[in-house]
């Protein structure tokens, strides 16, 4: 794999705290794509099978909404990540991605981010923290600009079910006192491992 490929994964947000090691653990995961003009990378609706990691070009990003109108959501360039939520979730995509331009990237596979998640690599763990963070910034974002919207709702004011548990009163609850049951019942959790529960619960 190229030098420049490592580097690449290095200045992105996701992969910021992983060592030399366990960015070329990654890097053996990915493969290389060349992306000609005009190509649609996915469209929406489609099975979310990996994401891509741009390393030039530009990528055009968009989405149907109500009236089949197709509106333009971002337009990405090189060091922009693109549908990294497949990682997560094997949905479907929501919404639609075509180079602009010449375009080369790295696809990882969300099956080959399986594998390696299902051998406990911390490599695997640390991107997905990565993601859960990214999610939850994102609802919280979401959340804000909902209750901005609603009349006579203070847009400076977060529902205290959004805010960081360490905010709110008494004291954060230990590991140990999780009820492991409980947690397997929920939707999210449903796919955990007896380890990839010890390895949410634990504090970082």
């Amino acid at each position: 794999m190229k030098p420049e490929f490592e580097t690449l994964l290095g200045s992105i947000a996701l992969f910021a705290d992983h060592t030399p090691e366990e960015l070329r653990e990654m890097l053996a995961l990915v493969r290389p794509c060349a992306i000609a003009p005009g190509t649609t990378l996915f469209t929406q609706g489609d099975e979310a099978d990996g994401m891509y990691l741009l390393e030039r070009g530009r990528v055009r990003v968009s989405a149907r909404l109500l009236g089949d109108e197709n509106v333009e959501l971002a337009v990405l360039g090189a060091g922009a990540v693109l549908g990294e939520l497949a990682l997560v979730d094997s949905g479907a995509r929501s919404a639609s991605a075509r180079a602009l331009e010449p375009t080369t990237a790295l696809f990882l596979s969300r099956r080959h981010f399986d594998l390696l998640r299902a051998d406990f690599r911390p490599a695997a763990y640390k991107t997905m923290r990565h993601l859960i963070r990214e999610l939850c910034g994102r609802l919280r974002a979401l959340n804000r600009e909902i209750a901005s919207a609603s009349p006579g709702a203070d847009p400076g004011r977060i529902p205290s079910w959004v805010r960081d548990p360490s905010t709110l009163p008494g004291r954060p609850l230990s590991s140990a006192t999780l009820d492991r049951a409980v947690l397997a019942a929920i939707p999210f959790f449903g796919q955990f491992t007896p380890a990839e529960y010890e390895e949410f619960v634990t504090p970082l």
